[in-house]
């Protein structure tokens, strides 16, 4: 398997991302391309401060990429086809979500020859009002994972209007019923108007808030959720109110699906392919 790794230029890269409101993201000096078997890249996990584990949409592997290079340093097998979308690092393990709403739990085991390898331990069903799930990230700081859906709320025009975070304690691997978090897409909208200096006060900015990912960052105790329908990544205290939004430009990740933070807070961004190669950028937190 041969990783690609030629560099988008950094005059390239600082198009990538408009920082708005309260703080700003400053790009990494480029960008790199994922090679061809993560063209579908949809999830990301935090290993250490150089590696993330990665799934993607058709193959049941976790591959650990190298952030500065996009290599692929190693793939473990967990299953066989299926529409895999999230990924969460546990120390013993992972827990891997699939689109339909299974989430399922694989441990780190090592062969006779020492070889590491993963296996099936636990499955939760998220039993709630979606059809589609991609968001997960895991909460340390509370024992839990955090889970996100894709797709709107059933019901009327109100609910469907809401977005929910929910939860999956790590000690029972039970889904808890209460979300964590709760966004009302109008009040967003009315945030963003605040907080983006471009903003037309006349109008709302336009956010349908689909979500395609979370993370969490432990070193501000922050939420963030990724909307690929909105090209636009959103920073949220724990309570849910915005913190700040950055919008991305889709000639350069035009699909942002994967979602991660490093240890030292930087922000690892995983575009899918569409109509070129996938992408990966690590920008810097200031």
């Amino acid at each position: 398997m041969r990783a690609f790794r030629r560099r988008i230029p950094a005059v390239t890269a600082a198009l990538v991302l408009a920082g708005c409101g309260s703080e700003r993201i400053a790009p990494a000096p480029g960008l790199v391309e994922l090679p061809a078997v993560l063209w579908e890249v949809s999830g990301l996990a935090t290993l250490d401060a150089d590696t993330i584990a990665c799934v993607q949409d058709e193959d049941g592997i976790v591959f650990v990429v190298d952030v500065a290079t996009g290599a692929v340093r190693d793939t473990l097998p967990f299953a066989g086809r299926g529409d895999w979308e999230g990924i969460a690092r546990v120390p013993d393990g992972y827990w891997i979500l699939r689109s339909d709403g299974e989430l399922t739990e694989y441990r780190e085991r090592r062969d006779a020859e020492g070889r590491v390898g993963l296996e099936r331990a636990a499955r939760v069903v998220l039993d709630l009002p979606h059809d589609e799930f991609e968001g997960l990230a895991a909460d340390p700081a509370h024992g839990r994972l955090l889970v996100a859906a894709k797709d709107r709320p059933r019901g009327d025009k109100q609910a469907r209007n809401q977005r929910r975070i929910w939860s999956v304690d790590l000690a029972t691997r039970a889904l808890r019923r209460e979300p964590v978090l709760e966004f009302d897409v109008d009040a967003l909208r009315d945030e963003l108007a605040t907080l983006d200096d471009r903003s037309d006060r006349k109008r709302r900015p336009e956010l349908r808030l689909l979500v395609s990912e979370i993370a969490v960052d432990t070193v501000r105790d922050e939420v963030l959720l990724l909307s690929a329908a909105d090209l636009m990544l959103l920073r949220c205290d724990r309570n849910g109110r915005l913190r700040s939004f950055h919008r991305f430009d889709e000639r350069v990740l035009p699909q942002p699906e994967g979602l991660a933070v490093l240890p030292d807070g930087r922000v690892v961004v995983a575009s899918e392919g569409a109509g070129g190669p996938a992408r990966l950028l690590v920008i810097d937190a200031r």
